[in-house]
């Protein structure tokens, strides 16, 4: 049963995944970029948000899984190792919570649109395929294991700011689990954009 639980888990990330490159690729720089109105973020900025999570938590498998499985990990996250945020002429000060747009202030949305769709869209199909081997490698015993989660742990202020305390302790399964629902909410999001601003098929299953 666990197995099973864990293929399914594997299967569903491939997919979706799979989804968000399918449903930002295709579509012209204008309406990647274009911001919905003043207080949203752009298509282009959904799928930069779920590739920084996608980075984190491949990253993330490499001190607790097999050597063989190690050893075919990136040492680490994409946009650390490669520098991508001094690259793209970023501030990472400007990038939310741990460089993720978790938290970012909408006007600092357009300087990470403004990198442009393809490097982008290159970052993400990266990572995602980083993810999805690393998930797939996985043994049952790797998948259970307990560890400090990519999962942050946040403390609200009186002004409603949250300050980060650091990670949560959870498990391998947790957080697959927690990239699957999260990746979903913002594929559901860049689907609805896709209808409402563009009149294009606004599902990427049907």
């Amino acid at each position: 049963m666990a197995m099973q639980a864990q293929e399914t888990c594997v299967m569903y990330i491939q997919w979706t995944h799979k989804s968000l490159l399918a449903t930002t690729g295709a579509l012209p720089a204008e309406q990647f970029l274009a911001q919905p109105s003043p207080t949203s973020p752009p298509i282009g900025w959904h799928l930069f948000h779920v590739a920084r999570w996608a980075d984190r938590m491949q990253a993330s498998f490499g001190p607790h899984v097999s050597a063989a499985l190690a050893a075919a990990c990136y040492p680490g996250e994409v946009w650390v190792q490669d520098g991508l945020a001094r690259i793209w002429g970023l501030e990472a000060k400007r990038l939310g919570f741990l460089e993720t747009g978790a938290g970012m202030r909408i006007e600092d949305v357009a300087a990470v649109v403004a990198v442009g769709q393809q490097h982008l869209f290159d970052y993400a199909g990266q990572v995602f395929a980083l993810a999805d081997q690393t998930c797939a490698g996985l043994t049952p015993a790797e998948f259970a294991q307990t560890r400090r989660s990519i999962l942050p742990r946040f403390q609200p202020t009186p002004t409603g700011e949250l300050l980060y305390q650091g990670e949560e302790e959870g498990d391998v399964a947790g957080d697959v689990i927690f990239h699957i629902s999260h990746a979903g909410r913002h594929l559901g999001m860049i689907e609805a954009l896709r209808g409402a601003m563009f009149a294009l098929s606004g599902t990427a299953s049907v």
